[in-house]
């Protein structure tokens, strides 16, 4: 099985909601009533999350805020929805990691990038080769997107591996 990496991006009181009821959380971002995936608020980065995650902290799973909480930030509710459970960045967290994203480039990401290393650190999903520099790049540009729409809209973001 894969380990793919999702961001929704949401309403303060929708997220305040989720929160007070943590048990509800696999119900509403699995929904086949109103899936999350087919709206404009939702990405998908596949497997390219912990690279990238490891390329901007320099760290296989910690790091430091703004920079750890692109992909592995936030707040852990409820209970495990797919590879643990989902965690919850607040407003300023999504406006603070909007402001460090805005000042790097998929260049950084080329940059910082070395297969060996990401093999040597265990990075998932283990078997990188110089191709995927593009890959982590593609997704990193994406990345960046979605938290500057989510700033903008003053949105929370809802973070899972699934």
């Amino acid at each position: 099985m894969s380990m793919i990496s999702n961001f929704f991006a949401i309403e303060a009181h929708v997220a305040d909601d989720l929160i007070k009821n943590p048990d509800s959380i696999a119900d509403f971002l699995y929904s086949e009533e109103s899936p999350v995936e087919d709206t404009e608020d939702f990405l998908e980065i596949d497997k390219s999350w912990h690279g990238i995650h490891f390329l901007l902290t320099e760290s296989e799973w910690e790091g430091n805020p703004p920079a750890r909480d692109v992909i592995l930030g936030g707040i852990a509710y409820g209970e495990d929805i797919g590879y643990g459970p989902a965690r919850f960045l607040n407003t300023d967290e999504v406006k603070s990691v909007d402001s460090f994203l805005s000042k790097l480039s998929s260049d950084y990401i080329q940059s910082k990038f070395n297969a060996e290393t990401l093999g040597a650190n265990d990075i998932y999903p283990n078997n990188w080769n110089a191709e995927d520099c593009d890959y982590l790049a593609g997704y990193f540009d994406d990345l960046k997107a979605f938290y500057k729409k989510a700033a903008i809209e003053n949105k929370m973001v809802i973070q899972y591996l699934n």
